[in-house]
């Protein structure tokens, strides 16, 4: 892939779209190409940061590990999406760990390429805290939603997020499972199978294995919105 086009790419983010002109230089030379296969681990809980990542194709997830040893998908991250700085700032193990979907390519400015950027230039720390901020901003808005928000609510909010259009443009699906959304959601997947039959019978989303499809986002927008179907 050219410079040229991973360029164009990360500038689709609102974070690297926003760096004064002089850092978005640096870390694209900088940084190197990781291609990884499908269900690949890209970092463990636990590993030392290795530096943060840029998702140029494919997709990445991470996932928590709990007290009682379940695991829970946390996000998702497609392509011109960074992940992996906050281990980055604070120079502590990873606490989640980084999956693949499908064969993913990434950009990695490594650990000893951010400490140079910031050595050089010790300005630009603050907008590496931007990008951290900007995530924290978003788990406290999910933290929020989890406590106050009805699931269905809830529900269409996930799947609109993980179907939203990126760059390249995205199929307007996602590849997870129930007992994936179940984690999310804190829920059974009873409860989630029930909800999403329901959307199926009226046209809102497709479901095929291990795949939900988004067919009107309109209403699953009220959905998301209100809790509630508009025609309800």
């Amino acid at each position: 892939m050219a410079t040229d086009d991973i360029r164009s790419l990360l500038e689709t983010d609102d974070w690297f779209h926003g760096l004064p002109e002089p850092l978005r230089g640096l870390i694209v030379q900088k940084a190197v190409l990781r291609d990884y296969g499908g269900d690949a681990l890209v970092f463990a809980t636990g590993d030392p940061p290795t530096g943060q990542f840029a998702v140029i194709s494919g997709e990445i997830r991470l996932v928590s590990h709990t007290a009682n040893g379940k695991h829970v998908l946390f996000s998702i991250f497609k392509p011109g999406m960074w992940f992996g700085h906050l281990s980055v700032l604070d120079q502590q193990p990873r606490f989640q760990d980084a999956l693949t979907v499908g064969p993913t390519r990434l950009l990695l400015l490594s650990m000893a390429a951010f400490n140079g950027i910031i050595a050089d230039e010790p300005r630009y720390i603050l907008n590496f805290t931007h990008l951290l901020c900007r995530h924290i901003r978003s788990a406290m808005d999910m933290l929020a939603e989890m406590k106050t928000a009805p699931l269905s609510a809830r529900l269409a909010h996930a799947l609109l997020d993980m179907c939203a259009d990126a760059a390249p443009p995205q199929l307007p699906g996602s590849r997870i499972t129930q007992e994936e959304l179940a984690a999310m959601m804190g829920a059974s997947r009873q409860t989630i199978n029930r909800l999403l039959r329901d959307w199926e019978d009226r046209d809102l989303i497709g479901l095929e294995y291990g795949r939900v499809i988004v067919r009107n986002r309109t209403v699953l927008s009220a959905v998301a919105s209100h809790g509630n179907l508009p025609f309800s």
